[in-house]
């Protein structure tokens, strides 16, 4: 029998454990597993929450890819050019070609603070942050250690996001990080979010909802973050918004974005008409409603 060729696009949680668990199940003799990723920094997200108050660094939860896959697993540090389908063929930015038996596509998500208007731009990682990348993360513990009092929005910029529970999570480690420092009476903590509550399962919501108000944390909901404006002032920022109901801006010192939207799968190599998978952009499909001629009137 003819050894299998398997692909696997994605060298995260998923790409690795899959890589892993097929090398197991079959021999090298049986099947030759390929790894594709961009980069060779395997990131243990789960650890990025705790981060930015100090309980780990980034050094800590980064390693190499190719030391998370098992021995027998070929990997490749490369953008994916092209799939093509009716070949069964992947093509790398470096021109190796990667025929396949099997594909597995594990792509995972990006995201995409861009698309929220004033996020990215002066302040960025200076009074808004978002702690899913090290960097990002890295850059929030920096500037928490500095903070001395103010007001703190954990945001929720659009959903879906990866991980819901965890922005919850930050707004806990924030009270107990600023009680560790003795200056919780000095910081305001305010959790908004596009939903109707805090939590997504409405069951969560009606039963755990008190937990925020136990520890003095202000709940906003149905907030729709139309831009950021992270220099507004001298120490304060805004994040104007305007929903079906009402108006309402939410000044603070510091913002973190904690929500971006991913990409579909395979982003960067959309369908072409021939069933090529070629580079290109795509987001997931988003319904935006009307809204009034308002500069801040953005729903998305």
């Amino acid at each position: 029998m003819a050894r299998k060729q398997i692909v696997i696009l994605g060298g995260g949680t998923g790409g690795t454990m899959t890589a892993n668990r097929l090398r197991r199940r079959f021999d090298e003799d049986e099947a030759e597993i390929h790894v594709v990723d961009r980069d060779d920094w395997h990131v243990y997200q789960p650890g990025l929450l705790f981060v930015p108050f100090g309980l780990a660094s980034v050094d800590e939860i980064v390693r190499p890819r190719q030391r998370q896959l098992r021995n027998g697993i070929v990997f490749h540090e490369s953008e994916v050019d092209a799939v093509w389908i009716e070949r069964d063929e992947v093509l790398l930015d470096n021109r190796i070609v990667l025929p396949y038996d099997v594909l597995v596509v594990a792509t995972g998500s990006r995201l995409q603070p861009e698309e929220t208007e004033g996020l990215t731009g002066p302040g960025w990682n200076e009074r808004a942050f978002t702690f899913y990348t090290p960097p990002g993360a890295a850059a929030l513990h920096a500037q928490l250690e500095r903070f001395d009092g103010g007001k703190l929005v954990i945001n929720l910029i659009d959903m879906p996001i990866k991980c819901p529970v965890a922005p919850l999570e930050f707004a806990f480690l924030a009270d107990w990080y600023f009680r560790e420092r003795g200056i919780r009476d000095r910081v305001e903590l305010i959790y908004s979010t596009p939903l109707d509550g805090a939590f997504t399962k409405p069951v969560a919501s009606e039963h755990l909802a008190g937990l925020l108000a136990e520890k003095h944390i202000e709940l906003v909901t149905e907030f729709n973050a139309g831009e950021v404006d992270a220099l507004l002032g001298e120490d304060a920022g805004q994040v104007p918004c305007r929903d079906r109901l009402r108006e309402r801006t939410v000044e603070r010192r510091r913002v973190d974005e904690l929500g971006a939207r991913p990409d579909a799968a395979l982003s960067e190599m959309p369908v072409g008409e021939e069933g090529e998978l070629e580079r290109g952009n795509r987001t997931l499909d988003r319904h935006v409603d009307d809204v009034d001629d308002h500069p801040a009137a953005i729903e998305t």
